[in-house]
């Protein structure tokens, strides 16, 4: 099986903010193709305004662009510079074991970015009723200091372009490369993810095809999501009448939206499990898709991307999985 026959790099689900990098062979490649990969950052000394009067903050810096002195963000003394093509070079090491450059994007005007790869062509899983899946792996670098650097697995679903959680994800969560750390176990830590993904790719097909044949009702469905969705959000809402108004209103709106999802089979996986879990991840995936274009800013985009591959919307996916493999495993 060629990898070109089955992996599909489509950039529509969050229009503008993702690049198309799947010709790249090196990071410096990428850099080509997106410079903003490359930039560099510094630390400058960070100022208050007092009285009229500027003075410096002690143990305080602004982390900026080199090249266009674009503030990210403030930090402490102990925080430690790590420039992007310093991160993403764990993405060559990621290379010399065999995975391929996928995607990349710019988030926060700079302020973070990443890189996607494909897993070696013999850990794709195909199988008839859970379609076929791309392990990948994903870097991400910052510079807000909102965050640490991180590594992420997930798999790609090609039918749809969903983003499944990978197992590593729901065991561990990601790696995290904190900022006042050096980097120079990254190679190892390379070798290491791309070891255990290729380890989890049985296992990970095996409880996927568990959940294509295991039959669910569209009722039944609708339970598990209003009860999924109450208990990740809290069933408190806001005291006021009209705050319980809207929230109530939303959940009646996302509960319908994604009965729609599952009524529609996800592109064959049917009413299972496994069209259940699909119809979770198509639900959060999509929802640019679903915005008033008009809406549809850089920043909701951008939100919406590092919520469903890092944040509230990942961990939806995660509940989702657990609760649908135990419903499998009864």
């Amino acid at each position: 099986m060629s990898r070109a026959s089955v992996i599909s790099r489509s950039t529509g689900t969050y229009p503008g903010i993702i690049n198309d990098v799947g010709e790249a062979l090196s990071v410096d490649d990428v850099i080509e193709m997106v410079p903003e990969i490359g930039y560099e950052v510094e630390k400058t000394d960070c100022f208050m305004e007092v009285d009229g009067h500027f003075r410096k903050i002690k143990n305080r810096s602004i982390i900026r662009n080199v090249e266009t002195s674009a503030p990210y963000g403030i930090a402490t003394s102990a925080y430690g510079l790590q420039q992007y093509k310093s991160v993403f070079s764990i993405c060559d090491s990621l290379a010399s074991f065999g995975a391929t450059f996928d995607q990349c994007g710019i988030l926060a005007g700079g302020g973070s970015a990443w890189i996607s790869m494909s897993m070696p062509e013999e850990t794709i899983m195909q199988e008839e009723g859970v379609d076929v899946l791309v392990p990948k792996l994903l870097v991400f670098g910052d510079h807000t200091t909102a965050s640490a650097n991180k590594l992420l697995s997930f798999i790609g679903r090609i039918a749809c372009n969903n983003q499944l959680p990978g197992l590593a994800n729901q065991s561990k969560g990601a790696i995290s490369i904190h900022h006042r750390r050096f980097i120079e176990e990254r190679f190892s830590m390379a070798k290491c993810l791309v070891e255990e993904s290729s380890k989890n790719v049985s296992a990970t097909l095996e409880i996927y095809r568990s959940m294509a044949h295991c039959k669910m009702d569209r009722k039944s469905f609708r339970t598990f999501s209003e009860n999924l969705l109450d208990d990740h959000r809290g069933k408190s809402v806001r005291e006021s009448k009209h705050g319980q108004e809207v929230t109530h209103g939303k959940r009646a709106a996302d509960i319908e939206e994604l009965d729609r999802y599952f009524g529609l089979g996800n592109q064959g996986a049917g009413e299972t499990i496994w069209g259940a879990y699909q119809s979770v991840t198509a639900w959060l995936d999509h929802k640019a898709e679903r915005m008033d274009q008009s809406k549809a800013t850089v920043k909701k985009l951008e939100s919406m991307w590092k919520s469903n591959t890092m944040g509230d919307g990942n961990r939806l996916k995660n509940r989702a999985f657990k609760r649908l493999r135990n419903i499998v495993s009864r």
